[in-house]
């Protein structure tokens, strides 16, 4: 991509962020409060992240809520609405990634170094649909990069970041891997419909996700599946399906790698990490622990002493 198709932009007026073209490698840093704008069809994919309070996207019909840490993918060519909150302001970075990277992207790891070599500068036909969601930043690649990006956002110069023509190739790469695996997991589903496919993988995320966040508390499959918004077994089958694990097992390797760092650490006794992780007694937490790890977490913690 040249030089003049890539740009960075801090914002503090929400007239001035809707008058940006979006229609080039972009990336905007906006502090706005009372924000509304309808997005017109563009050829580049957007990455929406809040930073802090919280982002609403409209898109055919259904309402996504971007909350703190979190980003949403949103497809090239949509026609979309996106608001704010008009008392709290919300603090945000939005990338704008063109057809034409994420096509010489995938081409470049798509296909063989002779055929690259052979023909360098054929452009790439292929069309990209990303799983529209809202994702954790924490859980995958292109968040963590989102919040580097943040970091330098407030460490360095908006120009040096503009002129870093890697960073956009860096956001392709991590946007086609991820979305790779989301892909990879759908398609383990055995629904017939795409759609349907896509849908059931957002459920199943969002109550993954949930454990993640609270995999210390009292939790039931019953619980989680309704956080789903999918009767239990049909919970544990897709669960299951997209994360080749039950939701119970899933939860209980949650508690035990969180398990492995609390003792790492060694500021708590093995009974309160037990506790802290969700464990009803220590005697289920030890057991649980041999069998993940091999060793007991007496075992464990006399190795890293040693170690």
């Amino acid at each position: 991509m040249t030089k003049d198709l890539n740009s960075v932009i801090n914002l503090n007026d929400s007239e001035a962020v809707k008058a940006i073209p979006k229609c080039q490698n972009t990336i905007i840093h906006s502090r706005v409060k009372g924000f509304e704008h309808v997005y017109c069809k563009q050829p580049t994919t957007s990455v929406k992240y809040v930073i802090s309070g919280e982002e609403s996207y409209r898109i055919d019909g259904h309402t996504y809520r971007v909350k703190t840490d979190e980003f949403l993918i949103v497809n090239h060519d949509r026609v979309y609405e996106g608001f704010t909150s008009n008392q709290i302001e919300t603090e945000g970075v939005c990338l704008y990634l063109h057809n034409a990277i994420l096509g010489d992207v995938f081409r470049v790891l798509d296909q063989s170094t002779s055929n690259l070599l052979d023909n360098p500068f054929e452009q790439s036909l292929q069309k990209f649909e990303f799983l529209e969601n809202i994702y954790k930043s924490g859980k995958n690649t292109l968040g963590v990069l989102l919040r580097k990006l943040y970091r330098d956002i407030r460490q360095q110069s908006l120009r040096s970041i503009k002129e870093d023509r890697d960073l956009y190739y860096i956001f392709a790469e991590s946007l086609l891997f991820d979305q790779h695996r989301v892909f990879e997991a759908v398609s383990r589903l055995s629904s017939i419909k795409s759609s349907t496919k896509k849908e059931l993988y957002r459920r199943v995320l969002l109550a993954k996700e949930y454990l993640d966040d609270y995999y210390y508390q009292k939790l039931d499959i019953n619980k989680i599946s309704q956080i789903a918004a999918l009767s239990e077994y049909h919970f544990f089958r897709t669960f299951k399906q997209v994360f080749g694990i039950s939701p119970h097992k899933y939860l209980i390797q949650r508690r035990l790698q969180r398990a492995s760092e609390l003792l790492k650490e060694q500021n708590h006794t093995i009974t309160e990490v037990a506790y802290l992780i969700g464990f009803p007694d220590i005697h289920s937490f030890s057991k649980s622990f041999k069998k993940e790890f091999g060793i007991t977490p007496t075992r464990f913690i006399s190795q890293k002493r040693s170690a």
